[in-house]
């Protein structure tokens, strides 16, 4: 076997030289393949990663863009129902009209009103509301059919709180049993209106 010094490696054979010489440049390319190109591939990981974040990017805004067309579209129904509402609100010039409805109301389906009394105004955000307390008297179709009739009117009045009592029930105390309420046992009612006004 022979013995090869690299300190006199032109002496050695021509097919030694040939494979020693390929082994080196083998060498030399691998590494500068990895170092040069290295740097590529790298970039190249990064390109297509920005190309995802892309993407998802433009899936994003594409999304958007429909949204926002889509409300664009309810936009004017939005306007219609804003202008709906705001024409059920009261205005300090049609307030006393509307009282005096209310109190037409409580006529038209005889009721006998003890007390009518309009409350100062609550600020509630964008509008206010003023609590109408009443107190009336009859039975329970009268002032079924008048709350009924006051929920219903053109401008917008809620009722709030309430109480209907009668002397139609026993004493509970006692060992009597409640009588039941026909339509024409007379009734008292405590209710509050709330007026919306704009």
């Amino acid at each position: 076997m022979m013995t090869i010094d690299i300190k006199k490696i032109y002496e050695a054979p021509w097919m030694v030289q040939a494979i020693l010489v390929g082994a080196v440049c083998l060498i030399v390319f691998y590494l500068g393949y990895n170092w040069d190109l290295g740097s590529f591939d790298a970039r190249i990981k990064e390109g297509l990663q920005q190309q995802e974040d892309l993407k998802q990017q433009f899936k994003l805004s594409l999304s958007n863009r429909f949204a926002a067309e889509t409300d664009a579209s309810h936009l004017p129904k939005v306007k219609a129902s804003l202008a709906e509402w705001r024409n059920q609100l009261s205005t300090t010039a049609t307030l006393p009209e509307l009282l005096d409805m209310i109190l037409k109301l409580g006529n038209e389906n005889s009721l006998k009103f003890s007390t009518f009394d309009p409350g100062a105004e609550i600020k509630d955000n964008i509008y206010t509301k003023i609590p109408v307390k009443i107190t009336t008297k009859g039975t329970y179709d009268q002032i079924a059919g008048f709350i009924s009739s006051v929920a219903n009117m053109s401008k917008l009045v809620t009722v709030g709180d309430f109480s209907i009592t009668g002397s139609a029930a026993a004493d509970v105390s006692s060992s009597q049993v409640f009588k039941p309420i026909n339509s024409d046992t007379p009734l008292t009612a405590d209710l509050v209106f709330l007026i919306y006004k704009g």
